[in-house]
């Protein structure tokens, strides 16, 4: 505390923002104990403990999904959505995805998330023969720390480009007709902000279980599938 109303007194912000996480409660905290504005986020819809704590203290609390406000001061909440959204919205097809090896005139659907999740991956790889022949393409993102294995292990079929990691995940969402991956807030974000249509599998290892949540208000307004990571995705698969 002492060295974060250092550095406020220091750099004489205009408005202190914080967006969650344990590094951003003491500047917070400070911040609004030197009656500097304070502003929190909260991007999913469930508080973490650090924004519960500063929403006693700071001067406004903006929101992303309107199950979350309760957990706050009414008084000072307000839903604004996530700035994520605003980042992608004007994306346009760009045939991006023919770096991957994909046809830009082909339905493509994107499965599995950045980091890869094991349990996907192997409902991906059951789902192959269901895969197999059919007029749509899958780009299957493994994760860099599962491909190699994958790759040593299994035979993928024609129309599906299975790949380690996408480093620019935003620029080839406006080709992806169906994503199938997980529930966090950013990609929530990005993909109702373009209107792609999705299949969410929450994340079960995660804070108050909040990619659930996210992704059951997203089933409530029409916009997702929801199938939890107990259950299988093989027929999922095979209904596409």
């Amino acid at each position: 505390m002492r060295e974060a109303k250092t550095m406020l007194r220091n750099f004489k912000p205009d408005v202190v923002l914080g967006t969650g996480g344990y590094v951003s409660g003491a500047i917070v905290y400070a911040a609004a104990k030197l009656h500097i504005p304070t502003v929190i986020h909260e991007q999913n819809s469930v508080a973490g403990v650090t924004n519960r704590f500063l929403s006693r203290y700071v001067d406004k609390i903006v929101i992303a999904f309107p199950e979350v406000a309760s957990a706050f001061p009414q008084q000072k909440v307000v839903l604004a959505g996530n700035p994520r959204a605003q980042q992608v919205a004007n994306l346009v097809p760009n045939d991006r995805l023919a770096e991957f090896g994909l046809d830009p005139k082909n339905g493509r659907i994107d499965f599995g998330g950045s980091r890869g999740a094991p349990k996907m991956n192997q409902a991906a790889v059951s789902a192959f023969p269901a895969f197999e022949g059919q007029d749509f393409q899958v780009l299957f993102v493994t994760g860099r720390i599962h491909y190699q294995q994958l790759a040593d292990q299994v035979t993928v079929p024609a129309n599906v480009k299975m790949v380690p990691y996408v480093d620019d995940m935003p620029a080839i969402l406006p080709d992806i007709n169906l994503i199938i991956g997980r529930a966090g807030a950013t990609s929530i974000a990005e993909i109702t902000a373009l209107g792609i249509p999705a299949v969410l599998i929450p994340s079960p290892n995660v804070t108050g279980n909040h990619q659930l949540i996210n992704a059951q208000s997203l089933v409530r307004g029409g916009a997702a599938e929801l199938i939890e990571e107990t259950k299988s995705m093989l027929a999922l698969a095979s209904g596409l």
